[in-house]
């Protein structure tokens, strides 16, 4: 129903509204959420946006990110998050949202690195496959660590106490 009414502000508005805070808080949106994706790929924002009704989409923007402030709803903004930046829609809630931002927790590298200067370095594979390639991103300090260990274990062959350099 939401992208039936997306073209028309006051009726959205008044559906988003605060006097409905209390439905929406009882009801299970993660389960049914009211912005979803049509199955021509297109959404309720899509359609406030090429309608240009800023209000809505401000609404609706502010909707996701108090009800289904959750990262699983991120391919609403696929698409159009550019689109919603041009046409200078008040995006800084929904970047520093659940919605656009997950941290991705596992065991390995970089999770678990006993360095903890940040390093920053262009990389645009997926996130998926970013802990195979530290050799690849870090070059110098990957380098770095090779020969650190390779001193390391020569001393270690040799007998002696290696001492790290300050």
């Amino acid at each position: 129903m939401v992208p039936y009414l997306s073209f028309d502000a006051k009726s959205l508005l008044h559906l988003l509204s605060e006097d409905n805070h209390e439905f929406f808080k009882e009801n299970n949106v993660n389960k049914y959420p009211v912005f979803y994706k049509n199955p021509d790929g297109g959404s309720a924002i899509d359609v406030a946006s090429a309608n240009n009704q800023i209000r809505s989409v401000n609404a609706m923007i502010h909707y996701i990110i108090t009800y289904q402030n959750d990262y699983r709803f991120a391919h609403l903004f696929q698409t159009n998050l550019i689109e919603l930046i041009q046409k200078e829609v008040h995006i800084t809630p929904l970047l520093n949202s659940d919605v656009l931002n997950y941290t991705f927790d596992y065991d390995e590298w970089p999770g678990n690195s006993s360095d903890t200067t940040k390093l920053q370095a262009p990389y645009n594979g997926s996130i998926f496959k970013m802990r195979y390639k530290y050799p690849q991103v870090f070059k110098n300090h990957f380098k770095r660590e090779v020969k650190e260990s390779t001193k390391k274990i020569n001393a270690k062959i040799r007998g002696q106490k290696y001492e790290e350099a300050k």
